[in-house]
C-alpha cells in the first residue's frame, strides 16, 4: 500500500459525497482540500458544519492526483 504525504496534490468531487453537484477541487496540501470543501459546503449546500459522518465520506473521497 502506498500512502501519500499531506504535501501531495489531492482531488475531491462534491457528488463522490453524496451531493448532486459538480464542484471539484484539485489542490494541495490535504488541509487546504478540506477547508476549501467545507467552505464550498457551507456556501453551496447551507451546511453549518461538517459533521463526523460527513466526514468520513471526505477522508474516503479525497484522492491523490
Amino acid at each position: 500500500m502506498t500512502t501519500n504525504p499531506p504535501e501531495s496534490r489531492w482531488s475531491l468531487a462534491c457528488r463522490d459525497l453524496g451531493f448532486p453537484c459538480e464542484w471539484e477541487l484539485r489542490a494541495r496540501p490535504l488541509p487546504e482540500v478540506e477547508s476549501r470543501f467545507r467552505d464550498h459546503a457551507r456556501c453551496a449546500h447551507a451546511l453549518a458544519e461538517v459533521g463526523p459522518e460527513l466526514s468520513a465520506k471526505l477522508a474516503a473521497a479525497r484522492r491523490p492526483s
